[in-house]
């Protein structure tokens, strides 16, 4: 079954963008929700994955490949276990995927079918998951956050700052898609003036054609 979770795309820059990732059976790829297509570059087959790598810094997941020539796909998301579980659980048989924990990373159980910690959807039915916020920005509807994630014995304050960590990310999501739908106003704007230019330009060489063949209708009478 196919699957969607949202995440923050990290780019080279180290900056971040909102996209989902699509989970098919034969392929992964990470989501424009504005395109509604995948970025270019980003659709692998689940073959060339070597690695899956936790990062100490919260939140954070590396995906590394067989060709090191490839550039490692990164992303920040609250729902890292239930993702690093469908990616070992997706693994080709012919594959081990390598699962490494970064120092000072959580650790976590994975390759359990019975996680349950993404809601599992098919592309028709992920708008149920992502919430449309006027912009074609999806912004997961789940409650289920890091914190969540962690196991009994951990310590009430660790689970605090998880779940500041939580509203951190989701406030930062919540702020990328507020510039972006300001981003589109203004878009839709500038196409909205420039195709009234184009009319006004229009018109005015229509009138100035009109002005032409009437001023040489009278030098002919002339």
């Amino acid at each position: 079954q196919n699957m969607d979770v949202n995440i923050l795309l990290k780019h080279k820059n180290d900056s971040f963008s909102i996209a989902i990732l699509h989970f098919a059976e034969n392929d992964f790829m990470v989501v424009n929700p504005v395109e509604k297509k995948y970025f270019k570059g980003m659709r692998w087959s689940y073959l060339v994955v070597s690695e899956i790598v936790v990062r100490s810094r919260p939140l954070h997941i590396d995906i590394r490949f067989n060709d090191k020539k490839m550039d490692r796909f990164r992303m920040a998301s609250s729902h890292i276990q239930g993702i690093v579980n469908e990616f070992v659980l997706r693994a080709p048989k012919s594959s081990k995927y390598i699962v490494t924990f970064e120092s000072g990373s959580r650790t976590f159980e994975y390759g359990n079918e019975f996680i349950s910690v993404i809601h599992k959807t098919t592309r028709e039915e992920s708008a149920a998951l992502f919430g449309d916020n006027g912009a074609g920005i999806g912004v997961c509807s789940s409650k289920i956050g890091t914190a969540d994630l962690l196991s009994d014995n951990v310590d009430a304050k660790t689970k605090r700052d998880m779940r500041e960590v939580d509203r951190n990310i989701d406030l930062t999501g919540q702020r990328v898609g507020e510039i972006h739908r300001q981003q589109l106003a203004i878009e839709r704007q500038l196409d909205s003036d420039i195709e009234r230019l184009e009319n006004l330009n229009m018109r005015m060489e229509n009138t100035n054609a009109r002005i032409a063949n009437q001023t040489d209708r009278v030098n002919r009478i002339g």
